[in-house]
């Protein structure tokens, strides 16, 4: 009598290791799971930040590289560069390439690309002014620019 009461408690007590054993077996899931998400997460996490610098070093070599040309006057690379930049950083160019533009006389092209620096930067005086002679050399109304300028 006394084995089979010894034999019950061990039986019982297997029986609660075993529920403890699925509890473990449940959580360590749970946890390699949620780590398996924080793993990926955090790959994404650098690749978009890796992508972003790429597309900051792009934009900078591009911008060098039109600046270069500018100088040599060849105007025509220049703003292909320049807009190379500005396409993998908006922060980047649109002064120089507006510059450039106004080399050759491309007023209508030079307004637009100003109205773009000036709502990026609307401090920036220096692209009110720039728009403000393209547009007198365009023949049209000025006066607002130079007077935010």
């Amino acid at each position: 009598m006394k084995q089979l009461i010894a034999d019950r408690q061990k039986i019982k007590e297997l029986e609660q290791t075993k529920q403890k054993l699925e509890t473990s077996e449940k959580e360590i899931a749970r946890i390699n799971k949620e780590l398996q998400e924080n793993k990926s997460a955090n790959l994404e996490e650098i690749a978009e930040k890796y992508n972003a610098e790429i597309k900051i070093l792009v934009a900078i070599d591009h911008f060098e590289s039109g600046y270069v040309k500018h100088i040599l006057k060849d105007y025509a690379g220049a703003i292909i560069d320049y807009t190379i930049a500005i396409k993998s950083d908006p922060d980047y160019a649109y002064n120089n390439r507006d510059v450039t533009y106004q080399k050759l006389g491309e007023y209508n092209t030079v307004i637009a690309d100003y109205t773009t620096t000036i709502r990026l930067d609307p401090d920036l005086a220096m692209a009110y002014m720039n728009r403000g002679i393209a547009k007198e050399k365009a023949g049209l109304s000025y006066c607002s620019d130079y007077k935010r300028a």
